[in-house]
């Protein structure tokens, strides 16, 4: 029996674009940038201290600037996926390691622009945020997992999906006890989402890329269908409306094809003639 699968998202393609915009994909290029300007720096030593200052500053400068421009991108990506996960939620069917890494990265991008506001105010909210998306994701998790004919402890399915205890612990402590600190919310919820990485993310391999065998089937069909439409007609098959014009040709000569193809100008003598006379 065939059993359908419905998805939020349009294709895989899709969900891999929201994957690469929630962990970025420019990690190694980074790094070796990085190693490269390191480099360029030591065969600084040769020149005078004083070109050697002045272009160290400058290097430092155009860094931190290059720095602060990939952050501002990376954030903006961040929340498009964010706010497609919540499309997503609104259609149904979402995964909850999906749903959950847009929770916990919409506190994270939450917390960074806190940041710049009243951290009176705001940090009460923040540390709000992070428990709720992390309690949520916690929960959810272990719930989908849990057997209905024989209950087992959170920290047994913990256990038996690897998540670390530590997650369950905070979990309670979120939901029934004073709210951590911030510092510690934060922390739990970077190691959240690397540990959502490995379970869920890391496994939308590249292999998923390929089409769907399905639409190829269809799209090949529809090149062979179109193929031989175009191929060259047999001797003796002619189109129903060629035939029909001959044998009006047949029946009146004096008819010119012209009269067939659009408006022509009339030519002789006119003579009325009662409406519906043709």
């Amino acid at each position: 029996m065939v059993q359908y699968v419905f998805t939020p998202w349009r294709d895989r393609q899709e969900l891999l674009l929201v994957r690469e915009q929630f962990y970025g994909s420019g990690a190694l290029t980074q790094a070796a940038g990085a190693s490269g300007r390191v480099q360029g720096d030591e065969g600084q030593q040769g020149l005078n201290q004083g070109d050697a200052r002045r272009r160290t500053t400058a290097a430092a400068a155009a860094a931190s600037t290059n720095r602060q421009a990939s952050r501002e991108q990376a954030d903006g990506e961040k929340h498009k996926a964010v706010g497609r996960v919540s499309m997503w939620m609104q259609r149904g069917n979402c995964p909850h390691m999906v749903e959950s890494t847009a929770l916990l990265m919409a506190a994270v991008l939450s917390d960074e622009a806190a940041a710049t506001g009243n951290a009176g105010a705001s940090t009460y909210a923040v540390r709000a945020a992070y428990a709720a998306a992390f309690s949520r994701f916690v929960t959810g998790l272990l719930d989908g997992h849990q057997d209905k004919l024989r209950k087992q402890s959170m920290y047994s399915i913990a256990k038996n999906i690897g998540l670390p205890a530590t997650f369950v612990e905070l979990r309670h402590q979120a939901t029934h006890e004073q709210l951590p600190s911030l510092a510690k919310l934060r922390s739990a919820a970077r190691k959240a989402l690397d540990w959502i990485w490995d379970y869920y993310w890391k496994h939308l391999g590249e292999a998923d890329r390929a089409k769907d065998p399905c639409k190829e089937l269809l799209s090949k069909d529809m090149a062979a269908t179109a193929n031989e439409g175009s191929g060259p007609e047999p001797a003796g098959r002619q189109v129903p409306e060629e035939q029909d014009q001959e044998q009006e040709l047949e029946q009146d000569p004096d008819q010119s094809p012209e009269r067939t193809t659009g408006w022509s100008r009339y030519s002789g003598a006119w003579k009325p003639k009662p409406i519906g006379v043709v």
